[in-house]
Order: structure tokens, then sequence, then C-alpha cells
């Protein structure tokens, strides 16, 4: 999944700031009344890194190897840290530049079943390839992506069924307006060979002279793992899988959620600290005072059985909601605020805590159960 949530994680703090220990939505909140009512899992802290005690001074993503080794991304030189299960620094590769192996900029990770690392940089058109060793991340190609003209690339996966793809957004796009996102199979130049399958789109505001994806709007969000693809809406916690193999779908419903209030305590949070500087962000106090509900979600992750959501972080302290596909029950993590998950590996969870005012750390949670 690409990184549009870590663009709002940064408006968010740099617009709510100190607020967050001021204000909360309101009690009567109904989807907050909800959670508060859904059994909680019990975790420990197994790691938990500060940037002080890494290499690292801004990580923005991270993937999990079958061993259980996080690779985190740092944002501050576009380099990728190779960790110990505890956290520890084991190799670094990468950095930023124009050569092979170094970036303008990381969009989106994934492993493969066969133990690869594939990073994709937008910006220099192409996507890396390792093989990640005991102790070292092995560069083993560079692909070059292809002028997709009408599309641009958001993530890019292989499949031992369909090969390469890739999930593409239109390259033009008008504000206020939905558009279907499109994943292809790419032939192994990585031109477009085949339209698999469409999700739904998302919504569209002017934000300056850009139509971005509108903050508080209606937002498709997708994660991919073995040979099972999986996506929901941010409006609702209906969870889709496509099977990579034959393209079969299945849905996974939760009823009964109530709709997340955007209610005047959350909005007066907001705007306290986006009206000193109005130019920042033009057209989103707008879209804000339209809003009367906020999605649930900003990503999902999954390991095939569990499904993670990170919620929008509004709220006081931070949790993380948790579906099992199988009884398609809901239960409740709490973590810090600002903790975004990443990834699962057997009974732990991965993630980062995006804080601008405390700057980024590593969390590695294992759950009770």
């Amino acid at each position: 999944m690409r990184h549009r949530i870590f663009v709002f994680i940064l408006i968010f703090v740099s617009v709510s700031g100190c607020m967050a220990d001021e204000q909360r939505p309101a009690p009567g909140n109904p989807f907050l009344a909800y959670v508060d009512q859904i059994e909680s899992i019990p975790v420990s802290f197994v790691v938990e890194k500060g940037f002080e005690e890494t290499p690292m001074h801004q990580m923005l993503n991270l993937v999990v190897d079958k061993t259980g080794r996080p690779i985190v991304v740092d944002s501050s030189n576009w380099t990728l840290h190779l960790l110990s299960v505890e956290g520890e620094p084991i190799q670094s590769v990468g950095g930023r530049g124009q050569g092979p192996g170094e970036y303008g900029l990381i969009n989106d990770l994934y492993i493969d079943s066969q133990s690869r690392l594939y990073v994709l940089d937008k910006n220099q058109h192409r996507v890396t390839v390792y093989h990640i060793l005991e102790d070292d991340l092995e560069l083993e190609k560079t692909l070059s992506l292809q002028n997709y003209s009408d599309y641009r690339i958001e993530s890019f996966y292989y499949s031992e069924h369909q090969g390469y793809m890739g999930v593409f957004y239109p390259s033009h796009r008008n504000a206020g307006e939905i558009y279907p996102i499109y994943v292809y199979r790419l032939d192994e130049n990585l031109r477009l060979d085949e339209l698999l399958f469409e999700l739904p789109g998302n919504e569209t505001m002017l934000l300056g002279n850009y139509v971005e994806d509108s903050f508080l709007g209606l937002e498709t969000v997708w994660h991919a793992t073995g040979e099972s693809f999986y996506y929901a809406t941010s409006d609702d916690f209906t969870v889709h899988r496509i099977d990579l193999r034959d393209l079969s779908k299945e849905s996974y419903p939760v009823p009964g959620v109530p709709e997340y209030k955007f209610d005047d305590q959350a909005q007066q949070a907001i705007f306290d600290r986006i009206r000193p500087d109005p130019q920042s962000y033009p057209g989103l106090e707008d879209e804000l005072l339209e809003s009367e509900t906020v999605p649930y979600f900003m990503e999902i992750r999954t390991d095939g059985n569990i499904v993670y959501f990170a919620p929008l972080p509004f709220q006081e302290t931070g949790f993380v909601l948790r579906l099992d596909l199988g009884n398609q029950k809901m239960t409740r993590i709490e973590v810090p605020r600002w903790f975004v998950p990443y990834a699962q590996h057997e009974e732990k969870l991965y993630g980062i805590i995006h804080s601008e005012l405390e700057g980024s750390s590593l969390l590695i949670l294992e759950l009770a159960e």
C-alpha cells in the first residue's frame, strides 16, 4: 500500500499538535462508544526503539521477513535497514542517489514467497529487487518501469500465479470525481499485460493546484500477501479477498458498526492549528467544515487470517482494531497514539509510532491470546 497515510499523519500532527492532550471527540461519539465495548486483547511491548536508539532518523514504513526480522525505510536519507528480531541493526543499504540500489523516493515495499524484497521508487521509475539472506540484503536486479501514459503506479507485487502486478490510478483526475483503481498483470518488461480486476475509487479534492485524495473522504486501501489480495473501503469494515490463483472473490462483512462522527471538538482541535497558516493547505479547511463523518481507518494489514485496521488518530489514546476473518469477530488492541501497524509475524504485531513532536519509534507488540 502506498504512503498517503504518512502525508495525512504529518498534516494532522502539524495542525493538531499539543491539542491531543486537551481535546478529544465527545464521549457521545457512537463509533468510539462501540470501540470501548469491544473486547481488548492484552499485549506486551517486545521491542521499542526510538530514533535516537537506532541508525534511523525518520522511520516511514516496514515489512517483515519469514523469520520475523523487520526491514525499515528511513525517509531522511532513503535507506533500508535490516534489523534482528530484537530490533538491533544488521545491515543498511540504499541511500539517496541515482545509482543501483539508490533512491529518489521509496513508495512501497513487498516481500514475495521466495524472500525477495521489491522496492518501488516512482521518482526514478524503477523497482529494485533484493534477495533477503541470513545477514544481508543482496542486490539482485533493477527493473525499469514503463511510461504508463494514462496511469500512475501506486503499488508493485509479485505473485507465483500472476507474475508481476501493479496497482494503478488514472493519471488525470478531476476534483470531486471518483475514478476506479486498476490492478494489472505486467509482462517481464513491466509493460501493461492484462487488467486483472478493478477496485472502488477514492474521493478527490483540490489542494492548491493539485487534485489529491480527499483527506476525510472515501478511500480504498489494500494489502497483498501470498496469493491473496485484500482491500476495503474506509467507510465500511467489510474486507474483500481476491484469490490470485483464479481471481475469485470472498467478502467478510462486519455489521452494526456506527458512524465515526467528526464532531465539534475534533474539528476545533484541527482548525485551531490550521488557521494561523491557511496557505499551507488551501481548500482543506473548507472540506473539513463540510464533513459530518470521517473514515474509519487509513490502512489495513493482514497475514491472511487476521486483518488489522489503523483508525484515524482523533482520540486521545491509540487503538488498533483486529478482525478475525474466520469468525468475523472484532477485537481491540490498545497502542500508543500515532502507532500504525505494518506487519504481523506469528503472534507479534510490528509498527511505527509517527510523532512529529517526539520522532518516530519502532514498536513490536506480542499479543496474549
